[in-house]
């Protein structure tokens, strides 16, 4: 808006359906994450999900004077999700963030800080248009309740529980910035507390001290050490990043910690862009990260273990510019190598449906090594006041490339899947 003031923002609207999915009655998913957070509602039956989500963020930033300046960042996020077959969650979240940097500048160097307060509080029930379905006679539609990774009860409270948490976050940072590149080295710490709540004994659920049954405890540390180089004709990025991630989960009914999980990750990425005017003759990325991870169960007694190693390849190029108009392909693959796996098991229930439907398909597919490849196209069209309208389509390959998933799910019948996805996207 001026030499010393920036505002910034987004918004984004995402309504995806989700056909045939069970043993999942919460948010989480494992597209990111090899196990879910610790506790959650679940029935085997599977059905299709529908999901609307909406996420804001707007931001502003302020130049006090010649060496200080000084922002904050407020992040809105709601999602809706349900489904219309017994048994059939509704749950809602309503998650906010504030994010406040300062920063000091002298010269070629810059310091900041930066620290943020967060609430997320989710709503949740499961109803059953058959209540007769909720039964143990029932295997495939009665409700049952996850805390930790193996360990399985019922929870009465099924028909109506709140969660919420409040994160905490700071973080540091200095870069060095000369004409040509900039060098830069951050950490981020995040601490949050999943408080779940169930009914009191008049099955009235509200956000009180004495209703909480279980604390979810996840702590985050990241580090980054990066390094960009803006060339007259090649651009470089270089970064290395440090995560590590622990999570551990008290139960107030035991009165003891029944869940444990770790996770670090180093991770190197690169890239290089070759480009002339406002036309990229090619682009190449290169991404290699070695993860640790282990999940515990101390009452469900499950022990799980996977280290691997990740390589990402990507190249494109813009094949058709004009002043107005652009077409851009890129193709990419990406490797999974598990370094060491081990996964452990004790049965202490003649119920194994969530150790053989879950626990050991999900490390069937951590322990096989497997790779995805595909392309994207992408059309862009400049419209005035440097807005510009993106059209894209997305095409992925994931296939196993040896048979280690038969030692732990040799029923499993494994070929390739497939995944095209179709977009439009407004740039101002």
């Amino acid at each position: 808006l001026s030499e010393r003031l920036i505002v910034f923002g987004r918004f984004n609207f995402n309504k995806i359906e989700e056909k045939q999915m069970g043993y999942n009655s919460s948010l989480g998913r494992t597209e990111n994450q090899a196990v879910l957070k610790p506790n959650y509602l679940y029935a085997p039956k599977k059905g299709n999900w529908d999901n609307q989500i909406f996420d804001l963020m707007g931001g502003v930033s302020y130049l006090l004077n010649r060496n200080w300046s000084a922002g904050a960042i407020i992040k809105y996020k709601n999602h809706k999700a349900y489904r219309t077959l017994d048994p059939r969650p509704d749950i809602q979240l309503a998650d906010y963030k504030l994010q406040m940097h300062l920063a000091y500048t002298l010269k070629e160097h810059k310091l900041f800080a930066n620290a943020g307060l967060g609430s997320a509080s989710t709503t949740a029930g499961i109803i059953y248009v058959d209540d007769s379905q909720n039964a143990p006679a029932y295997q495939e539609t009665f409700t049952k309740y996850a805390s930790g990774y193996g360990r399985v009860v019922f929870n009465s409270s099924y028909p109506r529980y709140l969660e919420r948490e409040r994160p905490k976050t700071a973080g540091i940072g200095y870069s060095y910035k000369n004409d040509r590149s900039r060098i830069s080295l951050n950490y981020s710490y995040t601490k949050a507390i999943k408080n779940t709540y169930n009914q009191d004994a008049n099955r009235k659920v509200y956000f009180d001290q004495k209703l909480i049954t279980y604390k979810y405890r996840d702590v985050k540390h990241q580090t980054k050490l990066s390094y960009d180089y803006d060339g007259k004709k090649l651009d470089y990025f270089l970064e290395l990043s440090y995560d590590k991630q622990t999570g551990d989960n008290y139960s107030v009914i035991d009165q003891g910690q029944n869940y444990q999980q770790n996770k670090e990750a180093l991770t190197l990425n690169t890239a290089w862009l070759r480009q002339e005017k406002d036309r990229m003759l090619w682009q190449a990325e290169l991404d290699i990260t070695y993860q640790d991870s282990d999940y515990t169960d101390l009452l469900g007694y499950t022990k799980k273990e996977v280290s691997a190693l990740t390589f990402k390849v990507e190249l494109g190029r813009d094949i058709w510019a004009n002043t107005k108009n652009k077409i851009n392909l890129s193709v990419f693959a990406e490797t999974y190598l598990p370094v060491e796996e081990k996964l452990e098991l004790a049965k202490v229930t003649s119920d194994t449906s969530f150790t053989d439907n879950v626990i050991k398909p999900d490390h069937a597919y951590d322990s096989t090594t497997k790779m995805t490849s595909g392309a994207q196209l992408n059309y862009t069209l400049s419209l005035p006041n440097k807005k510009s309208l993106r059209f894209f389509a997305t095409y992925k390959n994931l296939a196993a490339l040896n048979h280690a998933y038969q030692s732990f799910a040799p029923e499993l019948n494994v070929s390739s899947s497939h995944f095209a996805t179709f977009g439009i996207r407004l740039f101002y």
